[in-house]
């Protein structure tokens, strides 16, 4: 058993030791000798100092914004936006196989003023005309899952501002969608 441990410690004595005491050979090939104490002191406080940099300007971004975006250029907060309903949509969509396939839908609009919103109730019949001939043009493949009712929402955001070109419609909100 004695002679079994013997090589053992030869060929450990064989591998050079680093000076945190593991096993390597590139200090025995020449390499680049470890960085002394002191060295290391220095570039973990470095790192330390630009690590609580780093964190405090992450903290500025994410929390320090949200007070600029509440105040436009002039220093004045933004007013709240009203919303105008759109009355409720039933209309055909394209099929593939001869099948009748309707979609339901129900929307708001987001805008800016009290203006804004009479002339947008004034310009309804466009607006309902323009997303009438839009929504009979999609098939019901193409108001499927998520990406497909952004795209859609896309869409009659597009034809809104078309539809109520003077009014700035900000978003649309869909509140209600079925599609048959």
């Amino acid at each position: 058993m004695a002679e079994d441990k013997a090589p053992e410690k030869e060929g450990a004595a064989d591998t050079p030791k680093t000076e945190d005491g593991a096993e390597g050979e590139e200090g025995a090939e020449g390499g680049a000798p470890p960085p002394s104490g002191k060295k290391k002191i220095i570039i973990l406080a470095v790192s330390g100092v630009v690590l609580v940099i780093l964190s405090g300007l992450g903290a500025w971004w994410f929390l320090g914004k949200k007070g600029d975006d509440a105040e436009n250029a002039h220093g004045d907060t933004l007013d709240h936006s009203l919303y105008l309903e759109v009355p409720a949509m039933t209309t055909n969509m394209l099929s593939d196989a001869g099948a009748q396939g309707f979609i339901k839908m129900r929307a708001m609009l987001e805008v800016s003023s009290e203006e804004d919103k009479a002339a947008a109730t004034a310009a309804m019949p466009q607006l309902q005309d323009a997303w009438n001939t839009f929504l009979r043009m999609m098939r019901p493949e193409d108001v499927q899952g998520a990406v497909a009712v952004q795209r859609l929402k896309e869409g009659l955001l597009l034809r809104a501002n078309q539809a109520l070109a003077p009014v700035p419609v900000r978003q649309v909100v869909v509140t209600e969608l079925l599609v048959q």
